[in-house]
């Protein structure tokens, strides 16, 4: 009987602890992932921005200021860092369940 509440618990605690570092696991995922795609935004851009030069040394573009003006604003428009601010303040919820947890063992 007492065998049966021991593994009982001990399964309860497996499952407590893996729902607490789930969030932790997904955030660092996605926190890659905009990373990455925040740097692609930039190579894109480095890419472009060469683009634009050697077309204005041929001749073909007449307005390098705007071009690279729109540039500048799709690359502000792609990148986004608001949800990297978000997904941290997600970190401090799971906190009194920590203390609430390591207080029952």
């Amino acid at each position: 009987m007492i065998t049966q509440l021991v593994i009982a618990i001990a399964l309860m605690l497996l499952l407590f602890s893996i729902l607490i570092l789930l969030p932790f696991i997904a955030n660092r995922k996605s926190h890659l992932d905009q990373r990455r795609r925040n740097q692609l935004n930039h190579d894109l851009y480095d890419i472009r921005l060469k683009e634009v030069e050697a077309d204005l040394a041929r001749g073909v573009v007449s307005d390098q200021q705007s071009i690279v003006a729109e540039l500048q604003y799709n690359l502000l428009d792609d990148i986004d860092e608001q949800p990297q601010l978000k997904n941290n303040n997600n970190k401090i919820l799971w906190l009194p369940g920590i203390i609430f947890f390591s207080s029952l063992v």
